[in-house]
């Protein structure tokens, strides 16, 4: 087996980045601009946000002469690389108590690990994030996501995701939805996330540097058309577990699916194209999540 990037193995020793907080409101202009992408009704000021909602708000807003080559921030919880392919893998978010639209509140973030793995197309470099809301008094949302980075001389070998155990189509009984991902859709996912990241917006970029024919359909987004579509299916929900398994892009619509279980959990999966994208369980209760 090959020694892994000199450059990820001194982020994985030597890397550690001091935690980030953002201070606002649950704004809610940002909330209805949500629901209008997805289809769905709006809560009205006071009442709870649904769960990933949270992902529209309290982003930091850094200036254009702090954003690397490719639309990302240089710094904060972004590893020191000269050049990165970033992903978003997958993560746990739980509503410990719901936020209220209106409230202040608090998004505290942090890096909680830092590990190397080998994959099908080379080395990869997994982060994990944390992100915490507080607001009034109270923690209400943990947001935990693995993100991937993989190194420059890898980037053009394409990003096929992981074979996938859960039917593209759906079986009787499942709640369906669909969004059909344009370059409109993600330019105002993009603004509603402060999100300049070039795989979102710039062909050229996304082919000749990224190695793919088409643009990217955000990962967050994706997370949070599953929890919705679940949230038709079952009701209020507090937590997602979720796994990005392959790009989804523009010009093809993306079908949301979820699947009530016997136990009260909810299967939720996307396929676009024939084929699985995300995969995940939607739940009516937390499932405690344990702190790295």
């Amino acid at each position: 087996m090959s020694q892994p990037p000199e450059e990820f193995s001194r982020v994985v020793e030597t890397w550690r980045p001091a935690a980030t907080s953002v201070e606002g409101r649950i704004d809610e202009w940002s909330v209805r601009a949500i629901a209008a992408l997805l289809g769905a009704a709006a809560p009205l000021t006071g009442q709870p946000l649904p769960l990933t909602w949270h992902e529209v708000q309290l982003h930091e807003a850094p200036a254009l002469g702090e954003l690397g080559p490719d639309g990302h921030p240089l710094g904060g919880l972004l590893p020191p690389l000269s050049a990165r392919q970033r992903r978003f893998g997958g993560g746990l978010v739980e509503v410990l108590a719901p936020l209220s639209v209106g409230a202040a509140a608090t998004r505290v973030s942090r890096v909680a690990d830092v590990r190397l793995r080998v994959g099908r197309s080379g080395w990869l470099l997994l982060v994990t994030e944390e992100h915490d809301i507080v607001s009034e008094g109270l923690l209400r949302v943990r947001d935990r996501r693995d993100i991937v980075y993989r190194a420059a001389a890898d980037m053009r070998h394409g990003a096929a995701g992981a074979p996938a155990d859960l039917p593209a189509g759906p079986p009787p009984g499942a709640v369906t939805m669909t969004l059909d991902p344009d370059a409109r859709l993600l330019f105002m996912y993009s603004a509603l996330t402060y999100n300049a990241h070039r795989i979102h917006y710039d062909p050229d970029y996304v082919r000749d540097v990224e190695g793919h024919g088409r643009l990217l359909v955000h990962g967050p987004l994706i997370a949070t058309a599953c929890a919705e579509v679940a949230q038709r299916a079952v009701g209020e929900l507090r937590s997602l577990e979720y796994r990005l398994v392959a790009p989804a892009f523009v010009g093809a619509s993306v079908t949301f699916h979820a699947q009530r279980a016997d136990d009260g959990a909810c299967s939720v999966w996307a396929t676009q194209d024939g084929q699985v994208c995300a995969r995940g369980t939607a739940r009516k209760r937390r499932q405690l999540l344990d702190r790295r």
